[in-house]
């Protein structure tokens, strides 16, 4: 298992490091205190497992996290449009509201997500308009979408597991072949 603990905090790295060894003890555990460097590991490494500080100067873990999700929606979604109310459905469930603090924190996650794909390099594959969110498939190596193609190395490293950290892929993995 391959997991990367991102904190600004040194002695929380430490801390959380002491006791993911413990529990699992075979665990490679990467760690940095940056938030710009866990970025680049990302599109360096593959993770099982990732441990995000929620507040970090210049960077907000639960934003990065939102904008995640947004993104594995739309991958999920493969090519079709979401809008705002269905994205905010999505990372609110039952607590979604019109407010504006809430409108202007989606805004947000939206704005992030684009500036790490930006940062990546990786911008040419999310479309954004007026109350109108997309990704291009075509442009995104995706084992999912190498798995609806049939692709015999997709198929072979499905292990029952889609998304599982998100309530919404949960009706997706009935059609994964589980």
């Amino acid at each position: 298992m391959n997991i990367l603990v991102v904190d600004d905090e040194v002695s929380a790295l430490r801390q959380i490091e002491m006791v993911l060894k413990t529990v699992a003890p075979d665990a490679v555990v990467q760690k940095t205190n940056k938030a710009k460097h866990a970025l680049e590991m990302f599109r360096e490494n593959e993770f099982d497992v990732v441990f995000l500080d929620i507040r970090m100067p210049g960077e907000d873990g639960l934003t990065l996290a939102k904008a995640k999700e947004i993104f594995a929606y739309l991958i999920d979604r493969k090519g079709a449009s979401a809008t705002n109310a269905e994205l905010r459905a999505v990372l609110w469930g039952d607590d979604v509201d019109d407010s504006e603090r809430q409108r202007n924190y989606f805004s947000q996650c939206v704005r992030d997500l684009r500036m790490k794909l930006e940062q990546i390099g990786c911008e040419d594959i999310f479309i954004q308009k007026r109350d109108f969110y997309a990704v291009v498939p075509e442009r995104i190596p995706c084992d999912y979408y190498s798995a609806l193609h049939n692709e015999r190395k997709a198929l072979s490293g499905f292990h029952g597991e889609y998304m599982s950290q998100y309530e919404w892929a949960e009706e997706r993995l009935g059609g994964l072949g589980t």
